[in-house]
């Protein structure tokens, strides 16, 4: 496993090679494996790792906002599903756009909520 960390480039041998004999068998030192500092200002350094780590905390939260959007529209199938047979043909008008009311004002909190809209 290679990975690039704040203040060099991590290695990781799953066999469980040493750090010495992963640099060898690359052909490299193990002082390679460490960014320059004379030449970064260690600020930069950090900056970047700090925008790395924003940045995949942002795609992580995305994913859970996905995630929990899939789920309340797999929820809201369920419920529609189970309706699916329910005759409104004795409710009056009042109720039928009460209900239609309820169903966009949720479906309208469900969307803004997930950032969806």
């Amino acid at each position: 496993m290679i990975r690039e960390g704040e203040r060099g480039i991590l290695l990781k041998c799953w066999a469980g090679c040493s750090l010495d004999e992963i640099c060898d068998a690359l052909g490299i030192s193990v002082r390679d494996l460490f960014y320059d500092t004379d030449c970064v200002d260690s600020g930069v350094l950090k900056q970047r790792a700090d925008e790395k780590r924003a940045t995949q905390r942002h795609e992580r939260t995305k994913l859970e906002v996905d995630a929990r959007y899939v789920d309340a529209l797999r929820e809201a199938d369920c419920i529609i599903q189970e309706l699916s047979g329910l005759s409104i043909d004795i409710w009056t008008d009042v109720q039928r756009h009460q209900a239609m009311s309820i169903a966009c004002d949720a479906c309208s909190v469900l969307l803004a909520g997930e950032g969806h809209v």
